[in-house]
């Protein structure tokens, strides 16, 4: 009997200590991706239309908005938070967190580096055109290419890059968190739609004419609405294999799988893409059950197709597809105009 209490003891010191393992090495790994965030004063020295425009949306709100609204704290209770602006579960999509110390500092609402990556490996090349002195205007093609490329290796998320760049909204706006949904009462995402959120209120397309805030061109915009649809499939699948129970979250991650699948099939109706025939037939095969082993699989390859596809694919291809993309006047909240 008393083999059978020093086992049990030393079971439970191992499993305490593993524990305590696992929690050191992810709030390392938090810690390591918060230090290359520098807050948004960082970059508005240089970019102040954009910040400007910035100011405007709800993204920038949300810092002192949030913490103040009783529905949110209604279910920040609910979660047993103590401090939305400070735990981690609130803070990775309604806030802007930095390293201070040896504490995690909250200093804005949705901002740059949101969006384009956290700033401190790469904003001194970044904003480098050649040398001092030298301004945006004067730098020169083969600089500009290479300033793009090591901003790029160093972890910036350029606007050419639309597959990065719109993966870190559908993170969110899906919200792929099972006991937040469950529990918490929190809304099971958004109505999230890339080009008429993206070209709404949040547009800042300002550094290369600082007095036009103008939408991207067409052809831009067909691919983003593609690849929008195949991000949000992509995130409900991921949402999917996050459940644990066949609940409400997971019956709405369910029903976004399949609402982006279908519009995926118009797409592919007007279009004939390998990319997206093959997303759809990846979608096609899995099976509606929790705990699916193949959700994760499935999902990073149909990540890594539709970021093929957004960076392959010719514009003339997806003509068709106009009939389809949102107009100006169902973009989401007031464009800002200098």
């Amino acid at each position: 009997m008393l083999n059978i209490f020093f086992n049990y003891k030393k079971n439970l010191i191992f499993f305490i200590v593993l524990m305590l393992s696992i929690e050191s090495v992810a709030a390392v790994e938090s810690s390591e991706e918060l230090e290359k965030t520098l807050g948004p004063k960082a970059c508005a020295s240089c970019h102040k239309e954009e910040t400007r425009a910035w100011k405007k949306t709800q993204h920038y709100k949300t810092y002192k908005e949030i913490p103040r609204k009783g529905i949110a704290k209604k279910r920040a209770k609910k979660m047993r938070f103590k401090q939305i602006k400070t735990d981690s579960l609130c803070v990775n999509c309604h806030f802007t967190a930095v390293k201070s110390g040896s504490r995690i500092k909250t200093v804005a609402g949705i901002s740059c580096e949101s969006c384009h990556g956290g700033s401190r490996g790469w904003i001194q090349v970044h904003s480098d055109f050649g040398g001092r002195g030298v301004k945006a205007n004067e730098e020169t093609p083969e600089h500009k290419k290479q300033r793009h490329f090591q901003a790029e290796s160093n972890g910036m998320i350029q606007l050419s890059n639309i597959y990065d760049l719109a993966k870190n909204c559908y993170r969110c706006h899906t919200v792929p968190e099972e006991k937040l949904v469950n529990i918490g009462r929190h809304p099971a995402g958004s109505d999230f739609e890339l080009i008429r959120w993206g070209q709404g209120e949040v547009r800042h397309n300002l550094w290369h004419d600082e007095n036009s805030n103008n939408s991207l061109s067409q052809s831009r915009l067909r691919i983003m609405y593609v690849v929008g649809k195949a991000l949000d499939l992509e995130y409900a699948i991921r949402g999917l294999a996050k459940a644990t129970i066949d609940g409400s979250y997971f019956q709405h991650m369910a029903q976004r799988r399949d609402k982006a699948q279908a519009s995926l099939k118009d797409i592919a109706s007007l279009i004939d893409n390998d990319e997206i025939n093959k997303i759809i037939e990846l979608a096609d095969g899995l099976k509606t059950i929790v705990n699916n082993s193949d959700y994760l699989t499935v999902a990073d390859e149909i990540g890594q197709l539709n970021k093929t596809f957004s960076a392959l694919t010719e514009n003339d291809q997806l003509n068709a597809l106009d009939t389809f993309l949102p107009k100006p006047e169902e973009y989401k909240g007031k464009v800002y105009h200098p």
